[in-house]
């Protein structure tokens, strides 16, 4: 059986999750961890739980902190991605609001890759008394309003967008030559076809390109058919599931 992924419900991570007690433990400060895997950065699946485990050893080390929670994301490091963090969103969120007066990240440039708002969010978070720590950044520069420190904590910064910049140059450099040998540049597999074996072309391009998927191809054409004889898209999506047993990600009609 083929069951169509609709956009609209694909599972996403929850923003934030309650991990600690109700109160911190006695003579501790409670702090919120900001989690975050970039996809861009080839970061593997375990990023998150290693980032987790480096920074409560870290407080852990320190003493005087409790874990209350830990906003999470998982994105990339391309511009329009800043809409997507729905964990950053709720992380600010909860500063604003005064809960949160203290967070842990693994490093500076998993918060934010701007160089300017990523000095505008140190220095607010200055400003409202949030205390920051970080497993590979001093937290006497992140948390000092001397001169100096905002010089340091600025250059870091600014590696860091250009850094995110450089990787996505190469990453438009290689969709687009992907793209111009015929070969899949990323994205989403679109329905009804499936990558190839991987090839090499004549000017020693190597990739795969798509080919039509046994089943899914079948099926578009004969939506294409029955479409044109005047049928809506509920008999196309009762004859995917009758017939090829297509279905919608809850099992029922894909039109549904």
């Amino acid at each position: 059986m083929t069951t169509l992924l609709l956009p609209h419900a694909q599972a996403k991570p929850p923003p934030f999750r309650w991990t600690g007690p109700e109160v911190p433990l006695p003579g501790t400060r409670p702090v919120f961890l900001y989690l975050r895997l970039s996809r861009a950065h080839g970061d593997g699946r375990d990023a998150i739980e290693r980032q987790r485990l480096d920074l409560t050893r870290k407080l852990a080390a320190e003493g005087g902190w409790t874990v209350m929670g830990e906003y999470v994301d998982r994105d990339s490091a391309s511009a329009y991605a800043r809409t997507e963090r729905a964990g950053w969103r709720a992380l600010n969120a909860g500063i604003a609001s005064g809960r949160v007066r203290a967070v842990a990240f693994w490093k500076l440039d998993r918060t934010l890759r701007i160089a300017s708002r990523c000095l505008e969010w140190v220095t607010s978070c200055q400003q409202q008394g949030v205390t920051l720590l970080s497993h590979q950044d001093s937290t006497d520069e992140l948390n000092s309003v001397t001169a100096a420190a905002k010089l340091s904590t600025g250059v870091k910064a600014l590696l860091a967008e250009a850094e995110t910049d450089t990787m996505s140059e190469r990453q438009r450099a290689a969709k687009r030559h992907a793209a111009q040998a015929g070969f899949i540049n990323g994205g989403r597999r679109p329905f009804g076809w499936q990558p190839g074996q991987r090839v090499t072309d004549s000017a020693g391009r190597t990739g795969r390109r798509l080919e039509p998927h046994p089943v899914e191809h079948l099926a578009l054409k004969d939506a294409v058919a029955l479409v044109l004889a005047g049928a809506g898209l509920r008999e196309v999506a009762v004859h995917w599931q009758t017939r090829y047993g297509i279905t919608g990600t809850e099992g029922g009609l894909v039109s549904d």
